[in-house]
């Protein structure tokens, strides 16, 4: 829930960081922006959709589901932290 649902708006802040980044881009011409921003959107689909799996499994997960869970945890950490130092990457280059 803390992923989707608790004051985070969905994929953990990084929509609407992505968002900012569009209008910041749009504002100032600067593509560099844009790419930033496609970044962060790109790292709240991978939150939102390990949000909405956890979710969906619930609290009556098998033990050997939860293994499969905490892999899926870890493989999106790691990914959307590869995503996220792109668009950091990105931004520090202004």
């Amino acid at each position: 829930r803390q992923i989707e649902s608790f004051g985070t708006g969905g994929g953990l802040f990084r929509p609407m960081i992505g968002r900012y980044l569009t209008r910041v881009a749009d504002s100032t011409g600067d593509t560099r922006y844009a790419d930033a921003a496609g970044q962060f959107l790109d790292s709240g689909r991978l939150w939102s959709n390990l949000g909405s799996a956890l979710l969906a499994a619930g609290a009556d997960t098998a033990r050997d589901d939860l293994k499969t869970l905490v892999d899926a945890v870890a493989d999106t950490a790691r990914s959307a932290m590869d995503v996220e130092k792109r668009a950091l990457t990105a931004l520090t280059t202004l």
